[in-house]
């Protein structure tokens, strides 16, 4: 069809082409008098517009020029050249006309044009698959536009772009763009879509951007022939009224063209058309069959209704008859097939449940057992003889005088019903749990002469009771009872207790188990405890059990015990049994463990009571230096109250601003000066008044409220530290001391870095203080928060040396600064003789390692003279000045440097 049309359109574009050629000759016939010459030169290259070839040229713009031109009113002269060329002799009045081209303000200024001949819009072209662009990409992209059209100059000036390549020869621009040297070309889409077709690369090349900066094209005339303008307008109208315009404008834009529009819109409507007609047809023709239809079916319908009635009626005369016949089957097969059935059921019942059937003859002592049951006991038949002295056989001892008792007990009772649970095993060995239930008959004298009933495997049920049992009350990790086990067994030893005897429980829990979990992990530390566990059931004895009463709290507990020294004993060894080294895979570590006791019934009669007893206890052992055990006493209770009040006032301490900071000076043994302050805390409870800080620092640490205060400390030392700074004469550096929770705290460095940073002020007036139990327990890393420390620029300092684990390590391995001697150091020089201190031994080291030594605690000159002789840096001490006030201290320093002191 579409080939067809194609023919027609050629055949019609012919006639016209005739009708025009001729219209035109009798048209114009005053030109054809003065025939004159125009000078016709156009782009050497822009299809569809132009094409060339060798000395020819073709294209829509040549052959549309032909038509134009009569040869009768003129004789064109054909040439071409480069566009700028060709544009610049247009101007200049070299030729006539440069063909059609874009119509813009510019030209305007400088040739004619014609009419417009169409509209044609400029679109930007990309590779296939590359990314989404915008015009104002086209700024940073290497682009890629025809040197001298008008859309070089539509890319400079509105999307202002520089970034781009002039091609004399788009096709290089488009081999260009594929190799990747381009990013985009920006030109006509006419054109470049002609160029691409040629060029076979219409799939690689895509346009992104299209219909931009839309461009009516017409004629180009020089100036100098205005004349040409009127005549070319006329022929054009005049072309496009007969069509042959269209026709050739279809010829090269054929697609784009209303021409193919047109034709593609008549196409539609036609087949729209006939589709619309022959489905009317259809449509009528089908209403006329089904009319038809119906009335066949009518007429057959009529004779089915007939034969329907007669067959109904010779239906339901044999009916009749089967009915009859039926009936006197039934009646003599009715006794046969209610026997079957209830024999069937039996069977059905008896091999079809789970459950297994018996009916034991106890005169006889014969049993009927279920088929399945039979063969599950190795019973050969299901009739069984000598019954008793087999079933005995099979039941488990353990439970055979349970079973005799409840025998014995129903016949005693005279009771209609027999259940029990036992075990027996299998002709397989296999031991398993079985419910027997039976309904008892009895003789006129109240004699069992019959059991029958029902045997259940109830092995599963068991086995899950056992196992919900285990989760209710023992411990998964470690497989011993725990805690709601324990209290089970507490409530059941004071409602049976015995006044003679007494019952002991040890409260166990293991020293220092978190510090295994936090620095070994908590593989190991589950570890430990499974170990721990195991290794207090090996004191099993009578009367002794154990149990987990939570996270690392063992419970052992001891009954019947005659003699209080008993509990004693056992106190011990339950106490070496845990002390010692542990293997825990490839790691040693050593455990003790603190131990309350309390007695029953002494100390408590009801369970909740008695643990909490027990657990003050061990608190009190802890409290008193861990690896120890305590026996409850009442005075306990109200250390435990106290403790408790204070770690609640504790709480709100900070937030009711009770804590206080005095400064102690430190001052320099060589010449008096005042070379730094320490910050001590104090406690100003609002009705106790103060409290030490040796009552409050230990529950403080043990709390973890230490990080709080220590905070708290930090910021209000740097903040004094400020003030002093912007005073003058105190700028010197303050030490606060700092605990081992906090130099274990993952953010700590990063806290102190932040305060100094917020209250601005230099890390050199910033001093650290720590014990040798803050870094003894994890030195490695506490090693490395103390030089990261140091790098900041704060001095550290080694308080109490020589308390605690003090070596020749600490001082040479440690990133410290300064060494402070013990006051207790200071005080052993009014008391021994000179020969037996260490005191000058440990300044000797210190000064060897490049350290400052600080006395604590100087109260007397005997001491500081003895300082003085053993070169001793600096001193601390009431000799000098107590620790006081910000206030106070201030007033202290002003009459120091006065020497009013």
């Amino acid at each position: 069809m579409e080939f067809r049309i194609k023919v027609f359109t050629r055949k019609i574009v012919c006639c016209l082409f005739c009708i025009v050629f001729a219209g035109a000759v009798f048209q114009y016939p005053a030109y054809a008098a003065d025939s004159s010459k125009v000078v016709y030169q156009v782009d050497e290259d822009y299809p569809p517009l132009t094409y060339t070839n060798g000395n020819y040229i073709y294209g829509f713009d040549p052959d549309l020029t032909n038509l134009i031109f009569n040869t009768a009113d003129y004789k064109v002269e054909h040439s071409y050249d480069k566009w700028e060329l060709v544009y610049k002799r247009l101007v200049e009045g070299e030729i006539d006309t440069a063909g059609i081209i874009a119509v813009t303000e510019a030209r305007k200024k400088e040739v004619l044009y014609t009419d417009n001949i169409f509209n044609s819009s400029i679109s930007v072209y990309t590779r296939a698959g590359y990314r989404d662009i915008s015009l104002k990409d086209l700024k940073t992209l290497k682009v890629g536009v025809g040197k001298g059209y008008y859309s070089e100059g539509v890319l400079k000036e509105k999307v202002g772009s520089t970034n781009y390549g002039a091609y004399e020869d788009l096709s290089e621009a488009i081999t260009d763009l594929e190799s990747g040297k381009l990013d985009a070309i920006f030109e006509n889409e006419q054109l470049i879509d002609t160029l691409l077709i040629s060029l076979k690369m219409k799939g690689s090349i895509v346009s992104k951007l299209e219909h931009l900066y839309p461009r009516e094209y017409a004629y180009a005339v020089s100036k100098n022939r205005p004349d040409l303008v009127e005549y070319m307008n006329k022929r054009i109208r005049q072309l496009k009224r007969s069509g042959v315009f269209e026709a050739v404008y279809t010829k090269y834009y054929y697609t784009h063209s209303d021409y193919y529009k047109r034709n593609l819109l008549i196409k539609i409507i036609v087949i729209v058309a006939v589709a619309v007609t022959t489905v009317t047809a259809l449509i009528l023709l089908l209403r006329f069959y089904i009319t038809l239809l119906k009335k066949r079916l009518a007429v057959n319908y009529n004779k089915l209704s007939i034969a329907n009635d007669e067959l109904t009626a010779t239906h339901e005369e044999l009916q009749a008859q089967f009915e009859e016949i039926q009936a006197q089957y039934e009646e003599i097969e009715a006794s046969k097939i209610a026997l079957e059935k209830s024999e069937e059921r039996y069977r059905l019942v008896a091999e079809g449940a789970n459950d297994g059937l018996w009916d034991w003859d106890l005169t006889t002592d014969t049993v009927f057992l279920s088929e399945k049951w039979a063969k599950r006991m190795g019973y050969q038949e299901p009739d069984i003889h000598d019954f008793l002295s087999k079933w005995a056989q099979d039941i488990l001892k353990e439970d055979q005088d349970k079973i005799r008792e409840y025998y014995q007990t129903c016949e005693q009772e005279n009771s209609q019903n027999f259940d029990v649970e036992y075990r027996l095993l299998t002709n397989q060995n296999q031991l398993i749990w079985i419910l027997l239930k039976a309904k008892v008959l009895r003789d006129a004298e109240g004699k069992a002469i019959r059991m029958a009933g029902s045997i259940t495997d109830i092995t599963d049920t068991k086995e899950h009771e056992e196992k919900i049992f285990r989760l209710a009350y023992y411990d998964f990790l470690t497989n011993i009872p725990n805690r709601i086990m324990l209290n089970d067994k507490l409530e059941r030893i004071l409602k049976e207790r015995n006044q003679n005897v007494y019952t002991a429980l040890y409260y166990i829990d293991l020293d220092n188990f978190k510090h295994i979990n936090d620095t070994l992990g908590h593989d190991y530390g589950d570890v430990l405890l499974k170990l721990v566990a195991k290794e207090l059931e090996t004191l099993r004895v009578n009367d002794y059990s154990v149990y987990r009463a939570g996270g690392d709290e063992f419970v052992a507990l001891i009954e019947n015990i005659t003699a209080r020294d008993e509990i004693v004993l056992w106190a011990d060894r339950i106490h070496s049994l845990i002390c010692h080294h542990w293997m825990l895979g490839d790691c040693e570590v050593y455990v003790s463990a603190s131990i309350g006791v309390t007695v029953i019934p002494d100390d408590g009669q009801e369970y909740q009571k008695i643990l909490r007893n027990a657990d003050t206890a061990m608190y009190t052992a802890k409290e008193a230096g861990r690896s120890n055990y305590k026996f409850f006493s009442e005075e306990m209770l109200s250390e435990v109250t106290i403790r408790t009040e204070m770690e609640a006032d504790l709480r709100k301490a900070l937030e009711r601003g009770e804590f206080r900071l005095y400064y102690q000076p430190c001052i320099r043994m060589s010449d008096g000066k005042v070379i730094g302050m320490e910050a001590l805390i104090r406690w100003f409870h609002q009705k106790k008044g103060l409290i030490s800080p040796a009552e409050f620092i230990p529950i403080a640490e043990e709390t973890g409220l230490i990080k709080q205060i220590g905070r708290w400390v930090l910021e209000e030392a740097c903040r004094q530290s400020r003030t002093w700074q912007e005073q003058g004469p105190y700028g010197i550096p303050i030490a606060v001391n700092v605990s081992k929770i906090q130099l274990e705290d993952e953010d700590f460095v990063t806290d102190l870095a932040s305060l100094l940073e917020v209250a601005g002020i230099d890390p050199r007036y910033l001093q650290i203080e720590i014990t040798e139990s803050c870094i003894i327990k994890s030195i490695e890393v506490s090693v490395e928060k103390l030089r990261e420390i140091r790098k900041m620029g704060i001095h550290i300092l080694l308080d109490d040396f020589g308390t605690g684990y003090s070596s020749l390590y600490y001082l040479q391995n440690l990133p410290i600064d300064v060494v402070k001697i013990d006051k207790s150091f200071v005080d052993s020089i009014a008391v021994k003789a000179r020969n037996t201190l260490i005191i000058d031994d440990i300044i000797s080291i210190a000064h060897k390692s490049e350290m400052t030594v600080i006395a604590e605690g100087v109260e007397t000159e005997d001491q500081f003279n003895y300082l003085m002789d053993e070169d001793c840096d600096a001193m601390q001490g009431y000799y000098r000045c107590k620790p006081l006030p910000r206030e106070e201290v201030e007033k202290w320093i002003s009459h120091y440097l006065k020497g009013n002191l």
